[in-house]
């Protein structure tokens, strides 16, 4: 009888341990912790321009083969924010540059509920907007921040003047 106790007893405590990882943090059913972000789509939007008013890359960040996309065909506009992503960039020092806004994403982003928020008025007067999602697991968030980060709270602004960077980086010709 003791016996069939501590057999009931292991089958309770695994039981209960499953589902969290070693620092007690409870996964999402892909096994991604739920403040990590699985992707983000990042970039610029211009809506009153003539040509080339949107370019947003996605990064990928599934296990050991994380992948980086552009798309400067402007299908957030022509797609009604649905973006087509159909040019892989293999370059290792892009890759590094995107690693480093991950690093930057502020730690809000990441634990909010909140599935999109705006942060001043993006593109409002002709001054275009970053737009930044992440997915982590099957739970997205978008964020809309105004490109004239000078009205925003310090952390907001910070990352609007660091995402503005990334993509001055990205975009440069090698």
């Amino acid at each position: 009888m003791n016996y069939l106790k501590l057999i009931a007893s292991l089958l309770v405590i695994t039981l209960s341990a499953r589902g969290q990882s070693s620092n007690g943090v409870q996964d999402n059913s892909s096994g991604i912790q739920q403040n990590h972000p699985s992707y983000i789509i990042f970039g610029v939007f211009c809506g009153e321009c003539s040509s080339h008013c949107a370019t947003m890359y996605h990064y990928n960040m599934m296990g050991n083969s994380n992948s980086l996309f552009v798309d400067s065909t402007d299908s957030y506009f022509k797609n009604y924010g649905k973006i087509i992503f159909k040019t892989a960039i293999s370059n290792n020092t892009k890759f590094q540059i995107v690693s480093k806004l991950v690093q930057r994403i502020p730690k809000a982003f990441l634990t909010t509920e909140n599935t999109q928020q705006t942060f001043g008025c993006p593109d409002c007067t002709d001054g275009c907007g970053i737009y930044f999602k992440i997915g982590q697991g099957k739970t997205i968030k978008k964020f809309y921040i105004d490109y004239n980060t000078t009205e925003l709270d310090k952390e907001v602004k910070d990352f609007g003047e660091f995402v503005k960077e990334t993509l001055r980086q990205l975009n440069k010709k090698n």
